[in-house]
């Protein structure tokens, strides 16, 4: 199977004027092509700094981020822009929409910051409001939508450039429990279509039974789980 992200010995520490807090301690996973994966623990247990270390937001103190088999190489800010804004898609709690641009203008962003043309990059989003079952919504602002549907615009957003992976810190944790199960089919099912891999952070134990493989983060270190 094709290896899309790789971390290797990830170690990440926060200092304050009291203490050393090690959140991450040795993290090594690997996530391949098509692959669900989700990661549980306790609030304050480190699940979005891991993310942000795997998602090249933030840099590990030391260890190894792999990108389709590359080594990322954090000298140069603009390379990691480039490579972050080619492989990656971001989906967060609150969905960060941009209240001033319409639902379709939101989803084509990314891919007219990647240097698309408005147009090419509209006919782009097309497919994938569609895909979302919020089409007929695509001339509305957000905050003419529903949290489900601003919900759904987000996760679109995120596959607009054909990421590699999915980066999820817990998608559904604004929603109702019956509109979360909902807005996360559309998520699984357009990543199963487009083969791609996802990282997903969670509390939520009915989204984790749906996903390939989950970990659990506790003091510091990463351990399979079987969930029931």
């Amino acid at each position: 199977m094709t290896k899309i992200l790789s971390l290797q010995n990830i170690q990440k520490a926060y200092k304050t004027k009291a203490e050393t807090l090690n959140v991450l301690k040795g993290i090594d996973l690997d996530i391949n092509q098509s692959e669900v994966v989700g990661v549980i623990g306790a609030s304050g247990s480190g699940k979005s700094t891991l993310l942000h270390v795997a998602g090249l937001l933030d840099m590990a103190d030391s260890g190894n981020v792999c990108i389709n088999g590359q080594k990322v190489e954090f000298k140069s800010n603009d390379q990691v822009t480039k490579l972050r804004g080619q492989n990656i898609g971001f989906i967060y709690q609150f969905h960060h929409l941009l209240g001033e641009f319409t639902a379709i203008e939101n989803v084509a962003m990314p891919a007219m910051i990647a240097g698309k043309s408005r147009t090419e990059a509209l006919e782009k989003a097309e497919p994938l409001l569609k895909q979302f079952d919020i089409y007929k919504r695509k001339d509305h602002y957000p905050s003419q939508m529903s949290g489900g549907e601003q919900q759904r615009l987000a996760i679109a957003r995120a596959f607009m450039n054909d990421p590699s992976i999915i980066i999820a810190d817990e998608p559904t944790g604004n929603l109702d429990e019956s509109l979360a199960y909902e807005v996360f089919a559309y998520l699984l099912n357009t990543a199963k279509l487009k083969k791609t891999a996802c990282l997903i952070a969670t509390h939520d134990m009915q989204l984790v039974k749906k996903m390939t493989v989950v970990y659990n983060l506790e003091k510091g270190k990463l351990s399979k789980v079987t969930v029931k």
